[in-house]
């Protein structure tokens, strides 16, 4: 009987993730078992609507939780307490970003996944690169973005730079700025941050103001609790449609079987090795129990492909289940979902070396060292998006004379690769969150200190 009562307590309280592992194993069968039908478009897209209407409420929520979470968590620090916070936090975010890349170079230099004979079989995307793409453009994008003129506009667009063709000479191009459709989420952080902080200084004064957006924060919060409960209905259409949208399973992973399973062990390496490692050295806890807990983060991930979507999810699971302090929290995972890419930086070395190795392009040390740095550097610059790093990559390719064409190859396994690495990028927040908390939490626990003290005194006033 007391065994019973473990079991069906240990139900109870993982409810959620048992259903959404088991929606993921239906995904699967039922994927693979319509496919004998061969369904046409009309069927798909129905079948795929549950999971859009999913995806959809997530990334509605993104917004007010990023600019209601961080206000709070900066106004509720002390100076001293969110500068150390802010500086482990980008310490770490690059640290695991060059290591990711490291092990990518790593794992791409022992196996050699490269195959000339891939080139002709490989379908061309019709997605076309711009030759002239450069990174200093790209981080001069993420400065213009970080302060961006109208706060209205970087809820719904992005800058960014494009050269184009000159009509009367076509060897030529001009840069001009342009914006896209997408949250501006860097800018939106950035004066989120200093409004926080600005509230934070006034305090007193400021009260009814914190009082809003620690409110607002709550009901949003709570929100998200309701969404979750739709993870495994959304889970099983998302998967399901995926592996039915997809031509020739078969085909593609024959064609690229060696790259996609480079790139699935080197990430697999960098989230269960170099991770835990990292995190047990600096906290001294088991990275392991730690990564159980976020179990249901990483299968949203894997079924959303986008780390924005899955933020509320991250933060739920680092809050409620790993204990981790929330104004540590609010302040790197919404940070993190825009500038800290691991998976993507690993896949981004990677896939250079790949395309080096396929047109047997010799390369030297300095090579090896320009790719590794340029992965590292535009992985931070790489957007909370599905198949953003794919873009990104002309860089690296530009850097050692690769052509950047070849890119078209690694849209063929790109449904699979880009859902990988988004794992491998909330995991690389949820662990950062956890280190700094570790590494900062005197400093959480005098502002406690201190916040009880002024409440004390308020109270006696």
């Amino acid at each position: 009987m007391e065994c019973w009562k473990r079991v069906s307590g240990s139900l109870k309280e993982n409810a959620l993730l048992f259903s959404t592992l088991v929606a993921v194993c239906l995904g699967v069968i039922l994927g693979l078992s319509l496919r004998m039908i061969q369904p046409n478009d009309d069927v798909i897209m129905v079948i795929e609507m549950p999971g859009d209407i999913f995806l959809r409420v997530l990334r509605m929520l993104v917004l007010p939780i990023m600019v209601a979470s961080i206000i709070t968590g900066s106004a509720t620090l002390s100076g001293k307490a969110e500068g150390k916070v802010a500086l482990y936090t980008f310490v770490i975010f690059i640290a695991t970003s060059l290591i990711a890349s490291l092990i990518g170079l790593l794992f791409v230099a022992l196996v050699h996944p490269g195959n000339p004979n891939i080139k002709p079989s490989a379908t061309e995307a019709k997605e076309q690169f711009t030759p002239n793409a450069k990174l200093l453009d790209t981080f001069l994008d993420l400065f213009r973005n970080a302060l961006p003129d109208n706060l209205v506009e970087a809820c719904v667009k992005q800058v960014y730079t494009k050269y184009d063709e000159d009509p009367f000479n076509n060897k030529t191009f001009s840069r001009k700025l342009y914006t896209r459709p997408g949250t501006n989420a860097l800018g939106l952080i950035v004066f989120s941050l200093v409004f926080g902080v600005i509230l934070g200084s006034l305090r007193e004064r400021s009260q009814i103001m914190i009082k809003f957006f620690n409110g607002l924060d709550k009901i949003v919060m709570k929100l998200v609790l309701k969404v979750m409960w739709l993870t495994p209905i959304g889970v099983l259409s998302l998967i399901c449609s995926k592996l039915l949208a997809v031509s020739d399973i078969t085909t593609l992973l024959q064609q690229m079987a060696v790259f996609v399973v480079t790139v699935l062990g080197a990430l697999t390496t960098e989230v269960l090795v170099a991770q835990p490692l990292l995190f047990f050295v600096i906290t001294r806890e088991n990275p392991y129990v730690f990564l159980v807990r976020l179990l249901q983060a990483m299968i949203t991930a894997f079924a959303v492909s986008s780390s924005s979507a899955t933020m509320p999810v991250t933060l739920r699971c680092l809050e409620e289940k790993c204990h981790v302090d929330r104004r540590v929290t609010r302040f790197v995972v919404p940070l993190g979902t825009t500038i800290n890419m691991n998976g993507t930086a690993l896949f981004i070395t990677m896939s250079t070396f790949f395309i080096a190795q396929m047109n047997g392009i010799p390369l030297q040390a300095g090579d090896y060292l320009a790719v590794v740095i340029t992965a590292t550097a535009v992985s931070v610059a790489a957007t909370s998006v599905p198949s953003s790093s794919l873009f990104l990559m002309v860089m690296c390719l530009s850097a050692i004379g690769a052509p950047v064409s070849d890119v078209s190859l690694l849209f063929a396994v790109e449904w699979i690769n880009d859902r990988s690495r988004t794992i491998n990028n909330i995991i690389g927040d949820a662990f950062a969150s956890g280190m700094v908390a570790h590494l900062c939490r005197k400093d959480l626990e005098n502002d406690d200190n201190v916040d009880d003290t002024t409440v004390r005194a308020s109270n006696i006033m």
